[in-house]
């Protein structure tokens, strides 16, 4: 493991967006990691900031609208369906809204 992901987090309700920087998780076979290089932040995340419906658990990393570059492809994604996901090798640019399941 060893890499660093830097997120602007909002440490507890309210609070101004601080750098944190924590271990990237494990990759697992169904994931793809991104090097996020723009982040949109949209009226949701503000609530979500905000923790206006109170469902929120801080420290939270705000921004699900995301550009960057992939940098790895978990081992399981070929086979799954996900035509994008096995065109786009390591090192590509990727767009990535987190709105869907």
């Amino acid at each position: 493991m060893g890499d660093k992901v830097t997120g602007y987090t909002a440490m507890s309700r309210s609070e101004e967006l601080v750098p944190r920087v924590y271990d990237a998780p494990v990759l697992k076979a169904d994931e793809v990691r991104v090097a996020v290089t723009h982040c949109g932040i949209c009226g949701s995340d503000l609530q979500a900031v905000d923790d206006t419906y109170q469902v929120f658990d801080f420290p939270f990393v705000p921004g699900h609208e995301v550009v960057g570059i992939i940098r790895e492809v978990g081992d399981g994604m070929a086979g799954q369906g996900l035509r994008e996901v096995r065109a786009l090798p390591a090192g590509a640019a990727a767009a990535v809204s987190g709105s869907g399941g």
